[in-house]
Order: C-alpha cells, then sequence, then structure tokens
C-alpha cells in the first residue's frame, strides 16, 4: 500500500470528503488518501541524482579533451613531430573521449 500526499488545497478537501467517518477526516495523514489510489508516486530524487552523474562525467570527458588537445599541441610544435610516436597515441586517445562524449 502506498501513500500519496495531496499537493494542493483542492487535492486536500476531495480527500478529506472520501474518508468515510469523521475520526478519520480528523487525522487524514495516519490513513492513505482513497481518493487518488490510482496515482503511482513521483519520485524525482532518482533521475536528478542522475542527471548529476551524467553531467560531471561529461564535464571530466572535457576536462581530459582540453588536457590532451593541449599535451598533443605542445608536442607537435617540438622538433622532429613527424616520427613521435606519443603523437598518435595522443590523437587516438583524443578520438577516444570524444567518441565518448558523443555517446553521453
Amino acid at each position: 500500500m502506498t501513500f500519496v500526499s495531496c499537493h494542493n488545497v483542492a487535492d486536500q478537501t476531495a480527500c478529506r470528503r472520501s474518508l468515510t467517518s469523521s475520526f478519520y477526516s480528523s487525522l487524514p495523514s495516519l490513513f492513505p488518501c482513497t481518493a487518488h489510489d490510482n496515482q503511482q508516486p513521483t519520485t524525482t530524487k532518482f533521475p536528478q541524482s542522475n542527471q548529476r552523474d551524467m553531467d560531471r562525467e561529461i564535464r571530466e570527458l572535457d576536462r581530459q579533451e582540453k588536457q590532451i588537445t593541449m599535451e598533443l599541441k605542445q608536442r607537435a610544435k617540438g622538433a622532429n613531430s613527424s616520427s613521435d610516436p606519443t603523437l598518435k597515441t595522443l590523437a587516438k586517445q583524443l578520438v577516444q573521449v570524444r567518441q565518448q562524449r558523443s555517446k553521453l
């Protein structure tokens, strides 16, 4: 059995009217609301926390992308950049980070 609280005044009065006894209507918080039994209780805690986690992950990927880009540019400015194997690995990492971000 789920307990759903009424959020506005009209719903509260409808709930009190739906209770049969005056004893029950004086204690509406102890008994379930019969006017709203067919409604599902809404929970917004989980979607908000999931959204925060997604935002945090996107920010982290953005940071990684900036860091890899800066390091790639510094290495490319250096001498003999065409034979540097780390440039290739950094470029691969950059592509992977961008793919991860596009999936989110």
